[in-house]
């Protein structure tokens, strides 16, 4: 029997990307003997395909989630105790984002990711300390009112030692001490923008992963003027006692206003704390 089916006749006249194996054979391979199911490229669109499917999901669930906490909202707007379902409301909101969140970084890195592990554990305590001081006494609420001053404003202090311990570690590579050239893959190419005297410059924050005497090492550089790519090869310098430590000679130093940035946010906390205990009674 003579197939005249129109993937029959594009193979034979157009030179089609599937070809039959057998005349009575229903799959079809290609030029390298694939099925389509085998081919790279496809487990590829499907692997790409899942970690979007779950944000798609993760996302309209939460945009739901949202338009519920709206209704409740207008719901608990009248109650008696307003102030305090309106807030474990918001706390709720919080630990779904956190975990839908969660879940989402999870399929695509396979792995937990810690920022919003944090989101949602703050938000459960927030939600029980709600709790606690809506039924506590007045020795509880307090004591809740001045643990709540101060987890806040260790917040902004816990912010500002990170940028400056950041800032620090960044500028531990530089070109006196990195004195060994490696050639280095950049496996992310993150970016980054700063902005004085009303002009923007643009930065590539590239983290590279070289061996150097044997063992593989990855390093994070940061303010790259040049434009660097994933999966390419860059020469870069880095420490031969410590290899961990390395140097991209396309980097611009800038710690200055970023040290000055994260010491106010460690200073005026505690001077407010400060202010906050000398002068005000709970």
């Amino acid at each position: 029997m003579i197939d005249i089916s129109p993937l029959s006749w594009y193979n034979q006249h157009e030179g089609g990307l599937f070809m039959k194996k057998y005349d009575n054979d229903m799959m079809n391979y290609d030029e390298n003997g694939q099925y389509p199911d085998e081919r790279p490229d496809a487990k590829q669109e499907t692997a790409d395909e899942q970690p979007a499917f779950i944000d798609k999901v993760m996302s309209k669930f939460y945009t739901a989630f949202l338009m519920l906490s709206i209704v409740l909202f207008i719901v608990f707007s009248r109650s008696n105790e307003a102030g305090y379902m309106i807030a474990l409301v918001v706390g709720l909101d919080f630990v779904v984002f956190g975990i839908t969140a969660m879940i989402s970084e999870g399929v695509k890195k396979h792995k937990l990711s810690i920022p919003f592990l944090g989101v949602t554990i703050c938000a459960i305590l927030g939600m029980a300390g709600v709790c606690a001081y809506h039924n506590g006494t007045h020795d509880t609420r307090s004591f809740l009112i001045k643990l709540g001053i101060i987890l806040f404003f260790m917040a902004f202090i816990v912010s500002g030692s990170a940028v400056i311990i950041h800032e620090y570690l960044s500028q531990r590579g530089n070109a006196k001490r990195c004195t060994f050239p490696v050639t280095a893959t950049c496996i992310h190419a993150g970016t980054a923008t700063s902005t004085v005297n009303g002009k923007t410059k643009c930065y590539c924050l590239p983290t590279y992963e070289y061996t150097y005497e044997g063992k593989t090492y990855r390093s994070k550089v940061s303010n790259v003027t040049q434009v660097r790519s994933e999966d390419m090869n860059y020469e870069i310098m880095i420490d031969p006692d410590h290899p961990k430590i390395a140097y991209d000679p396309d980097s611009e130093k800038s710690w200055f206003l970023s040290v000055i940035f994260g010491t106010l946010f460690v200073a005026m906390p505690i001077i407010a704390l400060i202010v906050i205990f000398a002068f005000l009674d709970f």
